[in-house]
């Protein structure tokens, strides 16, 4: 069970409103329950390929039944889109960790579950291992 997500307040003075505002548009990564539009395969990760998800911009955001804006986003026509926005899938302590401690050493704020989930997106993979926690071991 996760149970450090949170250690301390900040005041949240001076911090841009655009940081405090829940995002509204979201990637829904592909599984093989997902029929013609999973398009990888046994040697693929189980993610892979994604939609683009409006959940609204309420305080309980919600991506189970939230309308898909654009299926099928592709590394060469959907990059900024893919770059911009969060992944569904859900974060633990110690991964949020690694991804705010890579970003304070080195300036690259971004989910490693892309390298996967979007083969081709970025090519800096080797500069940046070890790779953080979300992915599994092999694959970092």
């Amino acid at each position: 069970m996760q149970k450090n997500l949170g250690v301390r307040k900040i005041s949240v003075e001076g911090i841009q409103s655009r940081f405090l505002t829940p995002q509204r548009y979201w990637i829904k990564p592909y599984t093989s329950l997902d029929g013609t539009h999973f398009k990888g395969g046994r040697e693929t990760f189980s993610f892979y390929g994604g939609r683009l998800l409006d959940v609204g911009g309420g305080e309980n955001p919600e991506t189970y039944g939230a309308p898909v804006i654009k299926h099928d986003l592709s590394v060469y026509d959907d990059r900024e889109i893919i770059e911009k926005y969060e992944l569904t899938n859900m974060w633990g302590d110690l991964d949020l960790a690694d991804r705010l401690a890579r970003y304070y050493d080195t300036g690259v704020n971004r989910d490693d579950l892309k390298f996967e989930v979007f083969p081709g997106l970025w090519d800096d993979r080797e500069k940046l291992r070890p790779l953080t926690r979300r992915l599994p071991v092999p694959l970092r």
